[in-house]
């Protein structure tokens, strides 16, 4: 069993809440962390390379922060551009993605009683979650139970370095027989696998360090945790 997180957030370097959960979820052994803003700081997704990540993964993960009851528009691009007919569906069969658990993670700035009947937002979160919920039924998928962190701007550490450590659970596989242990995969440019092909070793594709944070050029741990 594998994961493939994909983070949408446009600027980790700005982030608080969704850099911490990205770093969490980078000491997971068997996570491909892919940050879309860091694979393609230019907005152009390589397409072969996802649908590619995504054929190797059994479970795949979106974390983003919401913007407007949806998700940021770089991620928005990655869905439509990736999940293509004649790949994800109208194949005439069961497409890439059919029997692959999808599951979203994602903040909120505003606390959860602004979510329902009369609140603020009007809709309950689940409502707005429809979109994917579709996607994930439309693609033959099973939808996992979302966790929405409500209220980020006010969580403190403590409160943040929790839903870190959940986010870890949520993503970690369960150890098939036999699976090697992480400190023996062998690793080629940060990515690896191991001699079972269902298996793969973080990577984040240069986002993620070998020693399971979370860094990239230019970006700094004081960066990271910015703010925002």
């Amino acid at each position: 069993m594998s994961t493939a997180l994909i983070v949408g957030h446009p600027d980790l370097t700005a982030s608080r809440a969704n850099a911490a959960l990205t770093r969490a979820a980078c000491s997971e052994p068997f996570v491909d962390v892919r940050v879309l803003s860091h694979l393609y700081p230019h907005g152009a997704i390589d397409v072969a390379a996802e649908q590619a990540a995504l054929e190797s993964a059994d479970d795949i993960v979106l974390l983003y922060p919401t913007y407007w009851y949806s998700p940021p528009a770089q991620l928005k691009r990655w869905l439509d551009d990736v999940l293509v007919r004649g790949w994800a569906y109208g194949t005439g069969r069961p497409g890439a993605l059919a029997g692959k658990t999808l599951r979203v993670v994602t903040t909120t700035g505003g606390d959860e009683a602004g979510y329902g009947q009369g609140g603020l937002h009007s809709f309950a979160y689940d409502a707005i979650l429809a979109p994917m919920k579709a996607t994930a039924h439309r693609l033959g998928m099973s939808w996992r139970e979302p966790l929405v962190v409500h209220g980020v701007r006010d969580l403190d550490d403590a409160a943040l370095e929790a839903v870190g450590a959940r986010v870890a659970s949520l993503l970690r596989p369960e150890a098939p027989a036999g699976a090697v242990a992480d400190d023996t995969v062998p690793a080629t440019d940060g990515d690896a696998g191991s001699t079972d092909g269902a298996w793969r070793a973080k990577s984040g594709e240069g986002y993620c360090r070998p020693d399971g944070g979370a860094a990239t050029a230019g970006t700094t741990a004081a960066s990271l945790n910015a703010a925002a």
